[in-house]
């Protein structure tokens, strides 16, 4: 591996890294079984993010003229609607899939097992059963919880990441194209 391409993966990578910790000060990390699991969500992310920077970089360098500030405006007032969108279904499958217990929020399922009281809140029904939520939610519905906001918190990141990019793109494209040079006709020829 070149030398070039070490500096530019890690350049790269280390860009990827703060622009996460950017998304991720608004973006409540998915409630996941293991922290473990937490990492890997994480790893996950920080490559997606690397990958996509890498092809935004790509694009940047052929969509570099004055003239391409209405798409760089437009894929990220699209990318910013699309982000807007997929935080809001994050936000509401958090919601739904997810319960105070104390001062921990802990993640719980949809589907409640037919042998219990389904007219009490989620607190009192997690604290009856000392936070065993097997015992209440089915381990599908916890599952799907999992996995549903897993996917949603990883396709958030990826959109705000286009958003900032395309944003600074268009911030610093010139003002003006350069103008060609004049070609000055020798008047011998």
């Amino acid at each position: 591996m070149s030398n070039w391409w070490k500096t530019s993966w890690n350049t790269t990578s280390q860009l990827a890294v703060w622009v996460v910790s950017i998304i991720t000060t608004f973006v409540l990390p998915p409630i996941l079984d293991t922290p473990e699991s937490e990492i890997s969500v994480w790893k996950l992310t920080q490559f997606l993010v690397t990958l996509l920077l890498i092809l935004l970089i790509l694009l940047a360098r052929y969509l570099n003229k004055s003239r391409h500030l209405f798409i760089w405006l437009l894929l990220g007032l699209l990318s910013l609607g699309a982000g807007l969108f997929s935080l809001n279904s994050y936000d509401n499958i958090r919601k739904k899939c997810s319960c105070k217990y104390f001062s921990a929020t802990i993640l719980i399922g949809t589907v409640v097992e037919d042998s219990l009281d389904r007219g009490r809140d989620c607190e009192s029904l997690v604290k009856s059963v000392a936070g065993k939520v097997d015992d209440i939610w089915t381990e599908e519905s916890i599952s799907s919880c999992r996995k549903r906001e897993m996917y949603h918190y990883i396709s958030i990141v990826p959109f705000f990441t286009v958003v900032m990019i395309s944003f600074l793109q268009a911030l610093f494209l010139p003002k003006k194209d350069p103008k060609p040079p004049k070609v000055v006709k020798d008047p011998d020829d």
